[in-house]
This record gives structure tokens, C-alpha cells and sequence, in this order.
């Protein structure tokens, strides 16, 4: 049995397995009414989020590669972060879009760098999540097992932390670098010492990391407000701490996960335990994750892009 089908077996499970629960748990005949609350100024409303999120996260990867490249201008980078976005869908992992990128860039970065701003991006993401994740458990304490949960976050925050601190160490990157195996290919090894040495120029820019990693949290807050709307459309009820404690949870393993296409299916099925965990019916929660398709939608919107090049270069 090959690799490649194996993981396209489970990449099928994962998207698989959501559809399957949908079509046998979900009584049709109670989502209509459901969806027919849901406010068409709503929808346009939480798609204007998403589209005003995507812009915003363009300009911050924008900005951690300005250090290495200064010719490309916000506006041309912000095209061509959408494209990158069109792109990752084709690609089934989570992935995706860092390998967009990094093609799209691959004429005025080198790999070392491309690779060294998209973890640095990644990272700096993941630990605003999981600062506002560790602020929702602990207002949730008081519930069973949500206590434990918060500490055991709140550990991998101060452990990402501290890889964000220690990859910005000439000497603590050192010493990992010296931890490779003697027999580890020397083309590898040139490439982890070049996206090291990479990532340890931003020590030369203090004031960026700050700024990129409040720019991060902001841009998280704006989603978390979009899953607020989103489950309100749907539910009728606010549900502020819930979502701010466990939609991070749910982008952060939707992300990690590299066999699932910009997250499809694992986000869906994390949804389904989320709104059990509120009370929330089935119907209900098919119902959100048919408005959140929303997200999707704004990544194929790329597509526009790429055609009005083409007609214009075409005449």
C-alpha cells in the first residue's frame, strides 16, 4: 500500500466523516426554518469580515517580508496573496497556502527566506489564538474539566513562547542545529541553517515582531467577532466567551492537521462538538457551518483575479 494512497485515504476520512454526520444525525425538515432566519444582511455582513480579515492578514506576512525584500509594493503583494489564496485550495493540506506563496514568491525571496517569514507568521499566529483561548478557559472555569484544559493550554502558550524566543537565539539555534544527525543530507542541513539564519534577522527589527504579533491578535479578535455573528445569526444568542475560548482551539487543530485542504472538514467537525458543548441543537449547528461556507467562498474569489489578468493581457 503506497504513502500517497494512505494519506489520501485519510484525507478522504476527514472530509468524509463531517458530511456523513450530516446527512445521517441532521433532520432536514428543522434546518429550513433555521435557515431562513438567517438575515441575507448577516451573511453579506460576516462575507465583508472575512474579505476585510484576509486583506488585513496579506499585509501582515507583507510586512515580515519587507526586511528581506523591499520591491514589492503592499498593493501588488495583496493581489498576490489572494491568487496564493485561490491556489491552496487545490492543494490538500493545510499547507497549502505557505506553498502558494512561496511559488508566487519564489523570484524575489529564496526558499530559506519564504520559509523562514511563514513559520515566524505561523508562530506569532498560533500564540495569539492561544493568548485569547487561555483568557476564554479561564472564565469558563468554574465548568468540569474546563480548569484543567486552560493549564494545559496555557503551558503550550508559554512552551510557544519560549520557540519563538529560542529561534530568535544565535546560540540556542545554534546548539539545535548541532542536535542534526551527522548522516542528515547536507542540502537539508544548508536549508535549516539558511531559514534559521533568516529568522534571526528580525532580532534587527524589535519593533516589527511587536507590532506583527498585536497586528496577530487583532486580526483574531476580528474573527472570533465574525463567529460571534455567525452563531447569532444562526442561534439567536451571544455567545461571547464561548467563541473566544473555543474557536482558537478550533483554528489551531484545524491548522495542524496536514492532511485536510485549508482545514475543510477538520474545522466542520470541531464545529459540531463546539455546539454540543453550548446546548445547541444538530440542526443548528449544520446551519452555522452552512453560513460559514462563507469562508470558502471568499478563497475561491481569487479566481476573479487571475481572469481579469488574463483578458487584460489578453488584449
Amino acid at each position: 500500500m503506497s504513502k500517497k494512497f494512505i494519506i489520501s485515504a485519510i484525507q478522504a476520512i476527514f472530509l468524509i466523516c463531517p458530511v456523513l454526520w450530516l446527512i445521517f444525525a441532521v433532520d432536514y425538515k428543522s434546518v429550513a426554518p433555521v435557515l431562513k432566519s438567517v438575515n441575507w444582511v448577516m451573511i453579506l455582513f460576516l462575507l465583508a469580515i472575512i474579505i476585510f480579515r484576509q486583506i488585513l492578514q496579506s499585509i501582515r506576512f507583507y510586512l515580515l517580508i519587507t526586511p528581506f525584500c523591499d520591491k514589492i509594493k503592499m498593493g501588488e503583494y495583496i493581489i498576490l496573496d489572494w491568487k496564493a489564496r485561490y491556489y491552496s485550495i487545490i492543494l490538500p493540506t493545510t499547507t497549502g497556502l505557505d506553498i502558494s506563496r512561496a511559488v508566487l514568491l519564489s523570484k524575489r525571496l529564496s526558499a530559506g527566506e519564504i520559509i523562514a517569514v511563514s513559520v515566524f507568521f505561523r508562530i506569532t499566529g498560533i500564540i495569539a489564538l492561544v493568548l485569547l483561548s487561555v483568557i476564554g478557559l479561564f472564565r469558563l472555569y468554574s465548568q468540569e474539566n474546563i480548569l484543567t484544559t486552560a493549564i494545559i493550554v496555557g503551558i503550550f502558550f508559554f512552551t510557544l513562547c519560549a520557540l519563538m524566543a529560542i529561534s530568535l537565539n544565535e546560540k540556542a539555534n545554534d546548539k539545535i542545529l548541532s542536535l542534526l544527525p551527522k548522516k542528515t543530507p547536507k542540502k537539508i542541513a544548508d536549508f535549516l541553517k539558511n531559514a534559521s539564519e533568516t529568522i534571526l534577522l528580525y532580532k534587527k527589527h524589535p519593533k516589527l515582531v511587536v507590532f506583527t504579533m498585536f497586528f496577530a491578535f487583532i486580526l483574531h479578535i476580528l474573527y472570533i467577532i465574525y463567529a460571534i455573528f455567525a452563531v447569532y445569526s444562526v442561534c439567536g444568542e451571544l455567545k461571547i466567551i464561548e467563541c473566544l475560548t473555543f474557536v482558537p482551539l478550533i483554528e489551531i487543530i484545524a491548522a495542524s492537521v496536514p492532511f485536510s485542504p485549508s482545514g475543510a472538514g477538520i474545522r466542520e467537525g470541531l464545529s459540531i462538538l463546539f455546539f454540543d458543548f453550548m446546548g445547541f441543537s444538530k440542526e443548528q449547528a449544520f446551519s452555522y457551518i452552512t453560513v460559514s461556507t462563507v469562508l470558502y467562498l471568499s478563497l475561491v474569489s481569487g479566481i476573479f483575479i487571475i481572469l481579469f489578468e488574463k483578458i487584460k493581457k489578453a488584449f
